[in-house]
């Protein structure tokens, strides 16, 4: 049984490091470096509901968009070669082999108070569209499919003794604590419906400002959560281990399995959420600006770009699901998780089952009470844009993303915080930017997206990771559209004819 539990320990964190090489089933964060574009169309939901009242598309048909994404603060794969390629093609003799020559771990056991996180996710915008109603209001409507797993403030020796199957000496016979851990874990799907709206423009023109909110019926498919603010450990050897007066919140949907996300895909679960947006514009020349020397767009021209200076702030995934509760997952309140030399030779947790079962067997009580089902909180994001409109094409823009810690709330998952600085450059049919962005867990990204036409390409690390000393995280998307941009009409200041193209 006990190679059974340390085996478990090995293929978690292979499966973390084949992720975190760039697998398709990661963590993701609303398509960094594209959303802050004029020409995000129907994406743009997912940032702020309001930028849809001002768009170039007469119609905007969205196919598909795939992002996914992992990030850690923990583990690092050393990136010899393009990606750390030439690392994952090495020759290992064990899993011992690999972690020594491979992996960078972030441990340092002198410096108590030391966490670990870990974050993986995907977010599918399935088919939708974006259709204006008027030049003060816009539509829009589609679907979505999202996958979050949250591992937060673990105890760095927990960490490190589950690297190392437990059999990590100099961590053995101490005490610890690891107060606030916790995971959560949700797969979800949303119905959408956007409005935006013109709310204001004053008589000259130069000052705009819209609204928008986003309404969604979600699905829950799968649910799970895991808490402790008072977990007491101790770790005799690497098969004796000590719980003191420690407490475990945990609750899972039914038949959670997560090697199969879309198994209980059924309308039991079930929940609404919201997004709300304001975008303001100064226009310092009302309709006649558009940032081009000897032009100006026609007043009736709806594909102009006539700001300035653009602010912009929303409140995304507001709401909550409330998951049916598996029966045997249930909380162990104040002091209840208590045992002195647990032989954890004996224990046996190759799958949540498993898991269930083990701590019924030790620590029972509670069951009979607990609630029939639990509700999980949606990852509440504040994000905010501020967008410089320098010449015609070019602007420079510095996007926010700001996920708030709950440390009451053992129920819900999380975004990574980030700040990005996002140059481009963007016309009608290609738009290119590098945005340069600081997250919380890795740090310094350095990313790259691409527009060209009804493609879009983008990462948020890429040369990170290209050219980094090592990966500990990585992000990527692709979205295909079908874009119908309105014409476009512009007067010369010289002739005062009008020309449309």
């Amino acid at each position: 049984m006990h190679h059974s539990i340390r085996f478990l320990h090995v293929r978690l964190l292979g499966a973390a490091l084949f992720l975190l090489s760039g697998s398709p089933a990661l963590f993701a964060q609303a398509q960094v470096g594209y959303t802050g574009s004029n020409y995000a169309g129907y994406n743009a939901i997912t940032f702020n509901p309001a930028l849809l009242a001002q768009t170039p598309y007469a119609l905007d048909i969205h196919v598909v968009s795939v992002q996914a994404g992992f990030d850690n603060d923990f583990l690092g794969l050393r990136n010899d070669g393009f990606f750390g390629t030439k690392t994952l093609n090495a020759s290992y003799d064990d899993f011992d082999d690999f972690r020594d020559r491979a992996l960078i771990v972030n441990f340092d056991g002198a410096n108590g108070g030391q966490v670990a996180n870990f974050r993986l996710g995907l977010d599918v915008l399935g088919p939708g569209a974006l259709i204006p109603l008027s030049p003060r209001s816009a539509l829009s409507i589609g679907t979505r499919y999202r996958s979050m797993i949250n591992v937060e403030q673990l105890g760095a020796e927990a960490a490190r003794l589950a690297l190392d199957g437990f059999e990590f000496p100099p961590l053995w016979g101490q005490d610890f604590e690891s107060d606030g851990v916790r995971l959560g874990a949700m797969f979800w799907a949303e119905y959408m419906v956007s409005y935006a709206h013109r709310l204001y423009q004053n008589e000259e023109k130069t000052h705009y400002l819209a609204g928008g909110a986003t309404v969604k019926l979600l699905q829950g498919t799968q649910g799970m959560y895991l808490y402790s603010d008072d977990l007491n450990y101790r770790f005799t050897n690497d098969d004796i281990m000590t719980l003191t007066q420690s407490n475990l919140y945990y609750g899972h949907s039914e038949g959670f399995a997560l090697n199969d996300p879309l198994r209980n895909f059924r309308f039991d679960d079930l929940g609404i959420g919201a997004d709300l947006g304001l975008v303001y514009e100064w226009r310092p020349e009302g309709e006649a600006y558009n940032g081009k020397a000897g032009q100006k767009p026609a007043a009736t021209d709806r594909s102009a770009t006539r700001y300035k200076l653009k602010a912009a702030v929303a409140l995304t995934d507001i709401g909550s699901i409330a998951f049916s509760r598996n029966p045997k997952a249930f909380d162990r309140p104040e002091g209840s998780v208590d045992i002195e030399d647990w032989d954890i030779t004996e224990v046996s947790i190759d799958g949540v089952v498993a898991f269930d079962d083990t701590l019924i067997g030790r620590f029972p009580q509670g069951q009979q009470t607990a609630p029939r089902s639990f509700r999980m909180t949606m990852p509440r994001t504040l994000t905010a844009m501020l967008d410089y409109h320098v010449v015609e094409g070019f602007y420079v823009g510095l996007n926010a993303w700001w996920s708030p810690r709950s440390p009451d709330d053992a129920t819900r998952v999380r975004n990574t915080n980030r700040l990005a600085l996002n140059p481009r450059y963007e016309m009608r049919w290609f738009g290119a930017g590098v945005p340069v962005s600081y997250q919380e867990l890795n740090g310094l990204d350095a990313g790259l997206y691409l527009r060209l036409g009804p493609v879009i390409l983008g990462s948020a690390n890429i040369f990170t990771n290209a050219f980094g000393a090592e990966v500990s995280g990585a992000d990527v998307y692709l979205s295909l559209r079908v874009p119908l941009l309105h014409g476009r009409r512009v007067e010369s200041t010289e002739t005062g004819e009008y020309n449309s193209y």
